[in-house]
């Protein structure tokens, strides 16, 4: 797929959407979609397709051909950052909202944001997404039940301390000004590979002097979806997330491996604590997964919840000794 260039003809958008997305066509179109229905003609959708190979190029040229505000962008597999990067370098509006590929904007969504910095180009606006649990869920949404919970008690945490909004950004639904983006330099910030890259950049807007604001009315809904393999892959790149943060960032995001057994009961503690040691870690979680698998067939999804959220711990763990040692360093 070439670059579409500008046309010189057309005023520059108000507001540009950006959406990264790797091998979800069905997903991507649909949020394409949403935002075409929008009622803000002065926009762009800039898509860059990381590399698919789901036929998601197509479908965005298709989208293209029958709207000028799509402009479809394709790239070799590069990450996200690469994503965002070559999605800056055509977009063309003043006010920028980054949009994961897997959340449903509302209408509405696209003036909102770019009322929200209105006379103001210090502002990093992070709408409001909750994630769509399917009715009477079994044991099969079990991924889904936590992601709802955890957003939503972070939710609360921006609500009662602002400051909390880019110290632990949740993207998906953000926005600011182009003025915004380049004083916080996040077209410089190395790709990062792993989970919590939006916490980076939130401590870079943070630095920059940026103010994080949260707005439920911007609304959005995360259409969140896991199987259990799935799910042991993102634990694992959660914790060598939070390795490398600590890495890059030892003044501000620096979590010592004994956070895995905080809070727990003490018996749990001593099995996730035990479970550092490959022997270990082998045996409980040859005991666990399985029980995971199982319990996503039960009818009342608490079981599965219980067990994964344990499994998680031990996952993530293992990513953070996994990514420091690699990275030469010991546990910190």
């Amino acid at each position: 797929m070439t670059s579409p260039l500008p046309d010189p003809a057309r005023p520059d958008p108000d507001i540009s959407v950006l959406v990264p997305t790797r091998n979800r066509r069905e997903s991507v179109v649909a949020v394409v979609e949403a935002l075409l229905a929008d009622d803000v003609a002065s926009s762009e959708i800039v898509v860059v397709d990381d590399g698919s190979t789901d036929g998601t190029s197509e479908a965005l040229q298709a989208l293209a051909e029958r709207d000028a505000r799509v402009v479809p962008l394709r790239q070799e597999h590069g990450g996200k950052r690469a994503a965002d990067a070559r999605a800056m370098a055509r977009a063309r509006g003043r006010v920028l909202v980054f949009l994961d590929d897997d959340v449903l904007p509302a209408p509405g969504l696209l003036r909102g944001h770019l009322a929200a910095h209105e006379g103001r180009d210090d502002q990093v606006v992070v709408g409001y997404m909750p994630t769509a649990v399917p009715e009477n869920a079994t044991g099969a949404a079990f991924a889904t039940i936590m992601y709802a919970q955890e957003y939503e008690g972070r939710c609360r945490i921006y609500e009662s301390d602002p400051t909390d909004v880019l110290q632990h950004l949740w993207t998906g639904n953000v926005s600011m000004t182009r003025a915004g983006y380049e004083r916080a330099g996040l077209g410089t910030l190395e790709e990062f590979g792993y989970r919590h890259e939006d916490r980076e950049t939130g401590l870079a807007c943070a630095a920059a002097g940026l103010v994080g604001v949260f707005d439920r009315n911007l609304r959005s809904t995360h259409r969140h979806s896991r199987t259990v393999d799935q799910f042991l892959r993102d634990s694992w790149r959660e914790g060598a997330g939070r390795a490398e943060l600590s890495l890059r960032h030892p003044d501000s995001a620096a979590e010592d491996v004994d956070v895995y057994t905080a809070g727990l009961p003490a018996p749990v503690a001593v099995v996730v604590g035990a479970s550092r040691r490959p022997a270990v870690r082998r045996l409980v979680l040859g005991a666990l997964i399985p029980a995971l698998r199982a319990s996503t067939r039960v009818p009342d999804p608490r079981v599965a919840v219980a067990v994964a959220r344990l499994v998680r711990r031990i996952v993530q763990q293992q990513g953070t000794l996994d990514h420091l040692e690699r990275a030469g360093h010991p546990a910190l």
